[in-house]
Parts: C-alpha cells; structure tokens; sequence
C-alpha cells in the first residue's frame, strides 16, 4: 500500500510532499488498524511541522476552530496577503469568510468579551469609504494568552453576548452581515495582538475537515 499527500502554501507556492510504502497483507485486521492511524497520525505532523506560515511577525500556535455551527462548510474569500482591502499590519492576516446574512457565528476559541459594536445596518452604504471602515459592527473576544479574536461585518441586532462574559469554544454569539466597508456578505476573522500599544494581526491555523491544521488560502473551503 502506497500512502500519497500533499499540502500546498498559498503565498509561494510551496509544495509539502510525503509518501510511506508498506505490505498490509502481512498483518492482521488489528495490526492494520493501527498502522493507519500512525500514518494519518504522521501525514499530520509533517504538514504542521514543514507548512508553517511565512511571517516575519508572530504565528500564534493554537488551533482555532472555525467560526461557525458544525455541519458547515464556507468559501475563504480573502486570505493572508489579500490584495484587496488585507492591507496593514491590523488586516494582514485577516480571513474574509464568506456567508449569507443571517449566518450564526461562533467563539473560534473560548475568551471573554473585549468589546462589541451592534449599531449600523446592513444597508448603510451612501457613507465615503473612510465612515464605511467605522460603520462594521463587531465583537472582540480576549484569550487567555492575550491574543484577541475580532469578528466583523456583523448583523445589526444579532449580537446576543455582553462585554465582560465569558465564551466557551463553539459558542454562538451573532450573526454575520454585510455591515460597514463590505461589497457583499461575509465574516471578516482576525487574531489580533498588542505590542507597545498598538495592534496587529498574527498569522494563524484553523482546525478544517478531519481536524487537519490548516493554513486559511484564498478560494478554499473551510469545514467545520
């Protein structure tokens, strides 16, 4: 039997390629189970060890759920590196998800809540793109190591959560939109974190199919 897997980068292109070789009929059902997990077991740790994402800035290192009910999948819009509006050491590694208006988003992680905007609605686009950028409703969520989880584009009036409270992973909290600086409907998803008072995003993995780490790409699915 021939295992065969590949993992490919976004931003050069890189390709991460292994292969392991070995006779199954020689083992019993048992055997055979367990050589299959320790060669997914190995397909794993070979992408998360040799696909690290390029930064020059911090990576953080836990693995985020992705944001939203499971049983979904969604299209990643916008990437690390987005050349549209992913400029900036705030938008950098930013992740622009996209989902109809009305779709329940869910803690990536467990935190509390930072802040939150619940004020514009969808429809609030005859401002100049310089209002727009401010008129995105959000919630931020701290983590306990410090890092924030910025959650945009929000639905006016679906924010159902308090500053100060407490979110366990996977717990639903809003709804997505199309609110502020948006050309159509989706979730704008960062991990931000301070330095010298000023903040920046961090490069990141999600937990996609099959808990695989995974770097988010442009026009990939993201399941959950």
């Amino acid at each position: 039997m021939m295992l065969l897997g590949e993992y490919r980068l976004e931003k050069n292109q890189k390709i991460v390629r292994f292969s392991v070789q070995i006779q199954l009929s020689r083992l019993n059902m048992n055997k055979k189970i367990v050589v299959h997990f320790l060669l997914l077991f190995a397909a794993m740790l070979t992408i998360h060890a040799c696909a690290a994402p390029e930064t020059k800035q911090d990576t953080s290192t836990y693995l985020y759920a992705p944001p939203f009910e499971k049983g979904q999948r969604f299209l990643i819009s916008q990437a690390f590196h987005g050349k549209k509006t992913h400029k900036g050491i705030l938008n950098e590694y930013a992740v622009d998800i996209v989902m109809p208006v009305g779709t329940k988003v869910c803690a990536a992680r467990e935190g509390v809540v930072l802040d939150k905007l619940d004020s514009y609605r969808d429809s609030d686009k005859v401002h100049k793109k310089s209002e727009l950028i401010k008129r995105a409703n959000y919630v931020k969520i701290l983590h306990d190591d410090g890092t924030v989880a910025f959650y945009a584009h929000l639905k006016k009036g679906s924010i159902i959560v308090s500053k100060k409270q407490r979110l366990n992973k996977g717990q639903c909290f809003a709804q997505s939109g199309n609110s502020g600086d948006s050309t159509g409907p989706h979730l704008r998803f960062a991990i931000l974190k301070n330095k010298a008072g000023h903040l920046y995003s961090l490069a990141f993995y999600f937990m996609n199919m099959g808990n695989i780490p995974t770097i988010p790409s442009y026009l990939s699915w993201l399941y959950s």
